[in-house]
This record gives structure tokens, C-alpha cells and sequence, in this order.
């Protein structure tokens, strides 16, 4: 199943390049491309993950006007879903959902569920 995955950032140079790392390492065996969605930053955000790119291309970006969270994530999931991709999902730049819980919900999905949905603040999260 392919798999491509949404990580809307503002102005995230801070912590984008980890996140990157650990999604990168935890799919590594997942057909999947990884898109940043980039909202109108104006500090090294883009950099660090042109840099990425260049190293593995399954990461990619998408740039916008600052657009807001759920602006950059509507116009993005609307350009994967018009891909090749089976499954489309997102995180944010801060790690959450963690790469083993979206591997999990991943699985879930790929046992035939429509939807799958992680929650910070579900009690079990």
C-alpha cells in the first residue's frame, strides 16, 4: 500500500530536521512519500527539508502562502489524494503521532479499515 504522508510546517526549523530523520528511518520498509507542506515560513524550514529531499527521495514539499494548519492540510491532502497513493494521512512537525503509532495506525488501514485517527488526548494516547 502506498502511502503518502502530510507534515504541514510553519516556521519549524527547530524541530524539522529530527522529525524528518525518525519518520525517514521508521519507513524505510513502507512504500511511502513523505510531503512537507510548507506554510508561508520565513526562517530555515524549507532548507532542512530541501536537504532531505536531496538525500532520500521520498521526502518532498509543497510550498504555500502562510495558509494556516488547516489551510496548508486541505490544499495538500488535496493534491496527494489526486496522486497515486492509497492511503494518505498526516503528522505534525512535532513528531505526533510518533512513527510507531502511525505505523500502527498504517496496519489498521491496511486490514481494510476506511479510516484510522490518533488522539493526544484520548485517554490511552
Amino acid at each position: 500500500m502506498r502511502l503518502d504522508l502530510v507534515m504541514p510546517a510553519h516556521n519549524e526549523e527547530r524541530r524539522i530536521d529530527t522529525t524528518l530523520r525518525d519518520y525517514r528511518t521508521a519507513l524505510r520498509d513502507v512504500d511511502a512519500r513523505i510531503w512537507v507542506a510548507l506554510d508561508g515560513c520565513d526562517d530555515g524550514t524549507a532548507e532542512i527539508v530541501r536537504r532531505h529531499a536531496a538525500e532520500d527521495p521520498r521526502v518532498g514539499w509543497i510550498e504555500f502562502p502562510k495558509l494556516g494548519k488547516g489551510g496548508v492540510l486541505v490544499e495538500a491532502l488535496r493534491t496527494c489524494a489526486a496522486g497515486d497513493g492509497e492511503a494518505v494521512g498526516f503528522v505534525d512537525a512535532d513528531g505526533a503521532p510518533p512513527p510507531e503509532e502511525l505505523l500502527r495506525l498504517l496496519d489498521v488501514v491496511e486490514r481494510g479499515a476506511d479510516v484510522a485517527i490518533a488522539s493526544r488526548r484520548h485517554p490511552a494516547a
